[in-house]
Order: structure tokens, then C-alpha cells, then sequence
């Protein structure tokens, strides 16, 4: 059998379920696919995970977890070049522009064996990336061969380092949408309504996060009305800032703050909430997102996010804003809780979008395609 080696950070609940697929798909085709991970884990994930889910081969690097806790931790990949001389493998597929595709560079210059670049990058505001990455990435997209993009904005940057419009696939960047309809539907229909109506947000709390100019809003849309509570779901730096900010503006009465949950808790917040918020002030994606529309929610989502792009069609299955705006933002929230009726439609629409656009299945058609095509040249 031919052989994949895929190289990424470390394992993920939203990964799982992709590489579990790819590597049946790949089966059937006679390809035998190998995950191979940096480290088990760093500091700031919290999930955790049960290797018995695990269905494709798969090694680590490094058995151990990063204490390194910032939120851009730099994976080093120790030993991967002599992983790739011993795997031999026919295809290599590397995460973003990291350590290990300049490995993956060195052994394709060594074997003449090809490698694909898996990112979600896209383009950022202001002078976020140094001349130095900026001329590194357009190397290794050079020497790449094809590109696997999370969305339509990390394809246009591929584009932008120099890679062919011809030679990107999409795989669509994603989390099992199976899981968060059926779990959410399941519990709405055991659960009482609740009095209050809940906005919901998931998110690392940090500052690119945003949460400053949610807090801002919620102020404003609380000298209006008290019939809402904001649910905010998540751990990070800056939790206790924001926990200061809330109680010196006197909303300890209508936002909550849960810390973090494990992605099984989550759809107990999902199926309460009436209107899921992504505020991000940058992400090259927004998981979040997905999997608040893949609950049914009609959602407000940052402009700044990759996501935001693909999902959200305007007043269809959301809104994209941008949430420094905040006397606007705070009115189309006021109005979708006047309206249940008008945020319920938008929330059936933005649920069957995920569905037919976003499941783990289109995401592993684009890596399909895209091995496909590289294995052929």
C-alpha cells in the first residue's frame, strides 16, 4: 500500500473525527494513512481525550505535554526528519508554515518524495506578520506541491505566497456537526425554558477575543431591558480582567462566567442559548461558529474571522459585524429578542447550511481531492 504521512501540533477533539474518516476513505483506496503529533498536549488546552477513539495509526514525537502556555505556542518537531526517513512515506501532508514543513522541505529536496501545505492562515490587518515569516512562507509554498485551505480566505492567501489557484483544494474547516445538532435537539426537547433569554459566547478569553466590546454592548443593552443573561463559556488570561470589568459595570445580574468546558458539556449551554455571539477581533477561523450554527443558533459573528466569510450569509444564516460598532450591534440583538420567531428561521437556516457546506464529510472530500490529485502528478 502507498503511504500518507500526516504532520501536525497535537491531537484534538475536532481532529479526531476527520482523521478517523480520511483514514477509512483511504482504505478503500489502498492508501494507508499515518497521523504523526508533536506533543500529547500544551498548557492551555484543557480538553482531554481518550486514545481508544483513535482509528488511524498514529505516533508522537515527544510523549509529553508543553508547559508553555502562550497562546502562539511554537511546536519544534524533534526527531521528524528521521521519522520521515524511516516511514518512507509517498505523500506528506504538513499543518501551516511551522518547523515541520521545513523538514518536510528538506526531505523532499533529499527524495524527490512531494509534500502538501494544510493551513487556515489567511491575511491579516496591520504589520501582524514580520518581511522575515513573510518571505519563509512564500519559500515553502513554493516548494510545495498542492495545498489543503481551512476556507475561501486561507485559498486567497495560499495565492497571495504564490501557490497555483489550480493546485488548492478546500477542506473545509470543521467539527462533527452530527454531534452538535443531534446532542443540542435532544436536550431542548427534555429541558423547561428558561425565563431569562441567554446569548451565548465560547471562546479563550483573551484579547484578541474581544470580550471588552461584548461587555460594552451587554452595558448598553442592559440600561435597555433585563430580560437576558450573557452565558460566557471559557477560560484564559484575561478571565479575570473581564470578570472586574463586568462586576465595575454592574452586570454580575445578567453575564455569567462558566470557565471552561469539555466539548461533551457543551451543547447543555448550546441548546439554552437564544443567540450565540463570536466576537473575535482576528481568527483565521472560528470552530465556534460552526458548531453554534450547527446547533440551530442564529448567530453574530465577527468580520475579523475566516469563517465569518464562508458561513455566514448575511441576514440568511446570520450577521457579520463588526462588534466595535457597538450601538449597532446592540440594537440587531434587541431586535432578534423581540423577534423569536425571525432568530428561530435564521437559526434553522444557518443549521442546515453547516449540514450541506461544513460536515466532517466535505471537509474529507477536499483532502480527498486534494491527495488525489498530488498522488497522480
Amino acid at each position: 500500500m502507498k503511504k500518507i504521512l500526516l504532520i501536525t501540533n497535537i491531537p484534538t477533539p475536532y481532529r479526531i473525527p476527520l482523521f478517523n474518516e480520511l483514514h477509512q476513505r483511504l482504505q478503500q483506496s489502498s492508501i494507508h494513512l499515518k497521523i504523526i503529533f508533536s506533543v500529547q498536549n500544551y498548557a492551555r488546552r484543557k480538553w482531554q481525550l481518550d486514545e481508544q477513539d483513535f482509528l488511524f495509526p498514529y505516533d508522537f514525537l515527544n510523549k509529553t505535554k508543553l508547559v508553555n502556555s502562550r497562546e502562539n505556542t511554537r511546536f519544534r518537531y524533534p526527531g521528524l526528519l528521521q521519522k520521515l526517513l524511516e516511514e518512507r512515506p509517498e505523500l506528506i501532508i504538513v499543518s501551516g508554515f511551522s518547523a515541520a514543513t521545513m523538514v518536510s522541505l528538506i526531505y523532499s529536496r533529499i527524495t524527490g518524495i512531494p509534500y502538501v501545505i494544510w493551513s487556515g492562515e489567511i491575511a491579516v490587518r496591520g504589520d501582524r506578520v514580520s518581511w522575515l515569516r513573510s518571505v519563509q512562507r512564500k519559500w515553502l509554498t513554493r516548494a510545495a506541491t498542492h495545498f489543503i485551505a481551512y476556507g475561501s480566505q486561507a485559498s486567497n492567501y495560499l495565492q497571495q505566497l504564490g501557490a497555483s489557484p489550480t493546485h488548492i483544494s478546500i477542506a473545509i474547516n470543521t467539527v462533527d456537526t452530527t454531534f452538535f445538532m443531534e446532542k443540542v435537539g435532544q436536550i431542548q426537547r427534555e429541558i423547561k425554558p428558561s425565563v431569562k433569554k441567554h446569548l451565548l459566547i465560547v471562546s479563550y478569553i483573551t484579547h484578541r477575543k474581544n470580550l471588552t466590546s461584548v461587555l460594552q454592548i451587554i452595558a448598553q443593552l442592559a440600561q435597555q431591558r433585563s430580560d437576558f443573561i450573557l452565558d460566557i463559556v471559557g477560560d484564559g488570561p484575561d478571565r479575570a480582567g473581564m470578570e472586574s470589568m463586568a462586576a465595575e459595570n454592574g452586570l454580575q445580574s445578567c453575564v455569567a462566567f462558566h470557565g471552561y468546558k469539555q466539548q461533551e458539556e457543551l451543547p447543555e449551554f448550546y441548546a439554552q442559548a437564544s443567540l450565540f455571539l463570536f466576537p473575535t477581533d482576528f481568527d483565521i477561523w472560528g470552530l465556534v461558529l460552526v458548531e453554534a450554527m450547527a446547533a440551530g443558533l442564529p448567530c453574530i459573528a465577527s468580520m475579523h474571522a475566516g469563517a465569518t466569510d464562508d458561513l455566514i450569509i448575511e441576514t440568511k444564516t446570520g450577521f457579520s459585524v463588526d462588534f466595535s460598532q457597538a450601538e449597532m450591534v446592540s440594537d440587531l440583538i434587541s431586535k432578534l429578542l423581540d423577534n423569536p420567531s425571525t432568530a428561530a428561521k435564521i437559526g434553522a437556516q444557518a443549521k442546515k447550511y453547516v449540514l450541506a457546506n461544513a460536515s466532517m464529510s466535505n471537509s474529507a472530500d477536499g483532502f480527498m481531492e486534494c491527495i488525489h490529485k498530488a498522488m497522480q502528478e
